[in-house]
Protein backbone atom coordinates (compact mmCIF):
# COMPACT_ATOMS: atom_id res chain seq x y z
CA UNK A 1 0.00 0.00 0.00
CA UNK A 2 1.18 3.50 -0.71
CA UNK A 3 2.10 5.81 2.20
CA UNK A 4 -0.82 8.21 1.67
CA UNK A 5 -3.32 5.35 1.47
CA UNK A 6 -1.98 3.83 4.67
CA UNK A 7 -1.96 7.11 6.62
CA UNK A 8 -5.47 7.98 5.39
CA UNK A 9 -6.80 4.95 7.31
CA UNK A 10 -5.52 6.17 10.69
CA UNK A 11 -6.11 9.18 12.96
CA UNK A 12 -5.20 12.00 12.85
CA UNK A 13 -4.28 11.63 9.17
CA UNK A 14 -7.74 10.39 8.20
CA UNK A 15 -9.13 13.91 8.54
CA UNK A 16 -6.51 15.65 6.35
CA UNK A 17 -7.38 17.12 2.98
CA UNK A 18 -6.01 15.10 0.03
CA UNK A 19 -3.44 17.85 -0.59
CA UNK A 20 -2.22 17.92 3.02
CA UNK A 21 -2.11 14.12 3.11
CA UNK A 22 -0.05 14.04 -0.10
CA UNK A 23 2.37 16.61 1.34
CA UNK A 24 2.84 14.57 4.53
CA UNK A 25 3.12 11.25 2.67
CA UNK A 26 5.66 12.71 0.25
CA UNK A 27 7.92 13.77 3.09
CA UNK A 28 7.79 10.56 5.12
CA UNK A 29 11.09 8.95 6.05
CA UNK A 30 10.93 5.16 6.48
CA UNK A 31 13.01 3.59 9.23
CA UNK A 32 13.46 -0.01 10.35
CA UNK A 33 13.91 -0.84 14.04
CA UNK A 34 15.06 -4.37 14.91
CA UNK A 35 13.34 -6.14 17.82
CA UNK A 36 14.29 -4.67 21.24
CA UNK A 37 15.68 -1.43 19.75
CA UNK A 38 15.02 1.55 22.05
CA UNK A 39 13.60 4.31 19.86
CA UNK A 40 12.89 6.91 22.55
CA UNK A 41 14.29 6.77 26.07
CA UNK A 42 12.21 7.75 29.09
CA UNK A 43 13.65 11.04 30.38
CA UNK A 44 16.04 11.11 27.42
CA UNK A 45 16.25 13.49 24.48
CA UNK A 46 12.93 14.79 23.13
CA UNK A 47 11.43 13.10 20.08
CA UNK A 48 12.67 14.51 16.79
CA UNK A 49 9.83 13.04 14.71
CA UNK A 50 6.22 11.97 14.85
CA UNK A 51 6.40 8.20 14.44
CA UNK A 52 3.71 6.00 12.88
CA UNK A 53 3.97 2.21 13.09
CA UNK A 54 3.74 0.83 9.55
CA UNK A 55 4.48 -2.80 10.35
CA UNK A 56 5.35 -4.48 13.63
CA UNK A 57 4.70 -3.53 17.24
CA UNK A 58 6.01 -0.96 19.70
CA UNK A 59 6.18 -1.22 23.50
CA UNK A 60 5.66 1.76 25.79
CA UNK A 61 7.53 1.09 29.03
CA UNK A 62 7.87 2.97 32.30
CA UNK A 63 10.54 1.84 34.71
CA UNK A 64 10.69 -1.43 32.80
CA UNK A 65 6.94 -2.09 33.14
CA UNK A 66 4.83 -2.47 30.00
CA UNK A 67 2.23 0.33 29.75
CA UNK A 68 0.94 -0.25 26.25
CA UNK A 69 1.60 -2.08 23.00
CA UNK A 70 1.13 -0.09 19.80
CA UNK A 71 0.35 -1.68 16.46
CA UNK A 72 0.09 -0.74 12.83
CA UNK A 73 -1.23 2.76 12.21
CA UNK A 74 -0.68 3.98 15.76
CA UNK A 75 1.49 7.03 16.37
CA UNK A 76 3.95 7.84 19.12
CA UNK A 77 6.41 10.54 20.09
CA UNK A 78 3.87 13.31 19.56
CA UNK A 79 3.64 14.50 23.17
CA UNK A 80 7.41 14.84 23.43
CA UNK A 81 7.64 16.40 19.96
CA UNK A 82 4.93 18.98 20.70
CA UNK A 83 6.20 19.84 24.18
CA UNK A 84 9.93 19.66 23.46
CA UNK A 85 10.27 17.66 26.69
CA UNK A 86 11.71 14.23 27.33
CA UNK A 87 9.48 11.25 26.60
CA UNK A 88 7.55 10.09 29.65
CA UNK A 89 7.98 6.46 28.62
CA UNK A 90 10.63 4.36 26.92
CA UNK A 91 9.58 3.34 23.42
CA UNK A 92 11.00 0.03 22.22
CA UNK A 93 10.43 -2.22 19.22
CA UNK A 94 8.59 -5.31 20.45
CA UNK A 95 9.45 -7.07 17.20
CA UNK A 96 11.12 -6.05 13.96
CA UNK A 97 9.23 -2.84 13.17
CA UNK A 98 8.95 -0.44 10.27
CA UNK A 99 7.94 3.15 11.08
CA UNK A 100 7.06 6.23 9.10
CA UNK A 101 8.85 9.29 10.50
CA UNK A 102 7.23 12.68 9.98
CA UNK A 103 9.35 15.81 10.40
CA UNK A 104 8.38 18.35 13.09
CA UNK A 105 7.09 21.07 10.75
CA UNK A 106 4.64 18.72 9.05
CA UNK A 107 3.79 17.03 12.35
CA UNK A 108 2.86 20.49 13.71
CA UNK A 109 0.54 21.02 10.72
CA UNK A 110 -1.14 17.65 11.25
CA UNK A 111 -1.41 17.95 15.04
CA UNK A 112 -2.61 21.57 14.78
CA UNK A 113 -5.82 20.58 12.97
CA UNK A 114 -9.03 19.92 14.93
CA UNK A 115 -8.56 16.19 14.36
CA UNK A 116 -4.90 16.44 15.38
CA UNK A 117 -5.76 18.33 18.56
CA UNK A 118 -8.39 15.73 19.43
CA UNK A 119 -5.75 13.04 18.84
CA UNK A 120 -3.25 14.74 21.18
CA UNK A 121 -5.99 15.34 23.76
CA UNK A 122 -6.92 11.66 23.66
CA UNK A 123 -3.27 10.72 24.22
CA UNK A 124 -3.05 13.06 27.21
CA UNK A 125 -6.25 11.64 28.70
CA UNK A 126 -4.99 8.08 28.33
CA UNK A 127 -1.69 9.01 29.95
CA UNK A 128 -3.48 10.71 32.89
CA UNK A 129 -5.73 7.68 33.38
CA UNK A 130 -2.66 5.42 33.40
CA UNK A 131 -0.95 7.72 35.88
CA UNK A 132 -4.00 7.74 38.16
CA UNK A 133 -4.19 3.97 37.98
CA UNK A 134 -0.50 3.73 38.86
CA UNK A 135 -1.07 6.07 41.83
CA UNK A 136 -3.22 3.44 43.47
CA UNK A 137 -6.65 3.68 41.96
CA UNK A 138 -5.84 0.96 39.48
CA UNK A 139 -3.95 -1.32 41.86
CA UNK A 140 -7.00 -3.55 42.13
CA UNK A 141 -6.83 -4.04 38.36
CA UNK A 142 -3.32 -5.49 38.72
CA UNK A 143 -4.18 -7.73 41.69
CA UNK A 144 -4.67 -11.44 41.18
CA UNK A 145 -8.29 -12.43 41.88
CA UNK A 146 -7.14 -15.30 44.09
CA UNK A 147 -5.63 -12.88 46.60
CA UNK A 148 -9.04 -11.24 47.11
CA UNK A 149 -10.90 -14.43 48.05
CA UNK A 150 -11.26 -14.76 51.81
CA UNK A 151 -13.75 -17.62 52.17
CA UNK A 152 -14.92 -20.67 50.27
CA UNK A 153 -17.37 -19.97 47.46
CA UNK A 154 -21.09 -20.29 48.08
CA UNK A 155 -22.55 -23.05 45.94
CA UNK A 156 -25.93 -24.65 45.36
CA UNK A 157 -27.36 -27.42 43.28
CA UNK A 158 -28.61 -26.66 39.75
CA UNK A 159 -32.23 -27.17 40.78
CA UNK A 160 -32.12 -24.55 43.59
CA UNK A 161 -34.72 -21.83 43.09
CA UNK A 162 -33.74 -18.18 43.13
CA UNK A 163 -37.22 -17.09 44.26
CA UNK A 164 -38.54 -17.06 47.81
CA UNK A 165 -41.04 -19.69 48.74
Amino acid sequence: MDVAGFLARHPPFDALTPQALARVAGSVRVEFFPEQTVILDESGAPARFLYVVRKGAIELLSEGRLLDLLGEGEAFGYLSLVSGLSPTATVRANEDTLCYLIAPALADEVLGTPSGLAFVDSGLRQRMMRRDADAGGGAILRTAVGTQIRRPPVTCSPDTSTTRS
